[in-house]
């Protein structure tokens, strides 16, 4: 794993772990990182003031994404094989509950002022809602067709779905857990990240174009063309930047969130997973 200075954009540390890291989640209020290897069925958590690993975790076969809940302090990571989701207690570093999800689950975001969890099956064509109080599905919300990236926009209550079967993006909203907008984009949309503070989402794509949407209207206001395929997305709200990982090429892309330019061009080997500490 690489740890990357923002002010820089520079890589300042590397840090071993195990093979296949998919998933990778940060809580800002405990500098805690939480890294999953999707072939060792572990969630490594790193201490982000030393930069090493604290301990390790045992959770379901084949995690391959993680999200946190800062205000809580729990981390919630998707199982794509054992189809459901650990929760694990961020204060004792242990898990604490195992919630089953549909078939095949890919992706997983929240609202951690609503404390729901959010959880894509890719091939049910349906997003899981999860309640962060009582750890059990509380819904299920039917999309287009193949589910993967999911992003949250906790001002607005709005979760946006990457359909990576149609060139779309589902807009849900969070008290009625309906589909409320149909976002046309560039085909086969694969991951989301959001900017809260400007209500901007952004779409990457494995045709390596990214959609920027404005949150307002719903509409797609640019897409910048990038040429090989495209990974996960990552928003720092307090800088600005948008950074999205090409593994094909070895690149971390950095978007300015104003000018919706790439700014800068990390080397990294072969980036996949992507999470900022704002």
């Amino acid at each position: 794993m690489t740890v990357i200075d923002g002010y820089t954009n520079s890589a300042i540390a590397t840090i071993s772990v195990a093979p296949n890291l998919l998933g990778i989640a940060v809580n800002p209020n405990t500098n805690k990182i939480y890294v999953a290897s999707t072939t060792d069925n572990i969630v490594y958590v790193i201490d982000g003031f030393t930069n090493t690993v604290i301990t390790s975790i045992p959770v379901g076969n084949g995690p391959i994404d993680i999200a946190v809940n800062p205000f809580t302090n729990r981390i919630y990571v998707v199982n794509v094989f054992s189809n459901n989701v650990s929760v694990i207690n961020g204060f004792t570093d242990a898990v604490i509950a195992m919630v089953p999800v549909g078939f095949t689950p890919q992706g997983i975001a929240i609202n951690p002022i609503t404390n729901r969890i959010y959880v894509s099956s890719t091939p049910e064509s349906n997003v899981y809602v999860i309640d962060g109080d009582t750890n059990t599905v509380i819904t299920s919300v039917s999309v287009v067709s193949g589910p993967v990236g999911l992003a949250v926009n906790p001002l607005t209550n709005a979760v946006y779905v990457a359909n990576r079967g149609a060139s779309d993006i589902s807009v849900i909203h969070g008290i009625t857990n309906k589909v409320v907008h149909t976002i046309f984009v560039q085909p086969s949309p694969i991951f989301v990240g959001v900017n809260p503070l400007i209500n901007r989402i952004y779409v990457s794509d494995l045709n390596g174009n990214i959609s920027v949407i404005d949150g307002f209207t719903n509409l797609v206001i640019q897409n910048i063309p990038q040429g090989f395929a495209l990974r996960k997305v990552a928003v720092n709200p307090l800088t600005n930047a948008v950074y999205i990982a090409q593994d094909f090429v070895n690149n971390i892309l950095v978007l300015n969130g104003i000018t919706n330019t790439i700014n800068v061009i990390i080397g990294i080997n072969n980036p996949f997973a992507i999470a900022v500490n704002p």
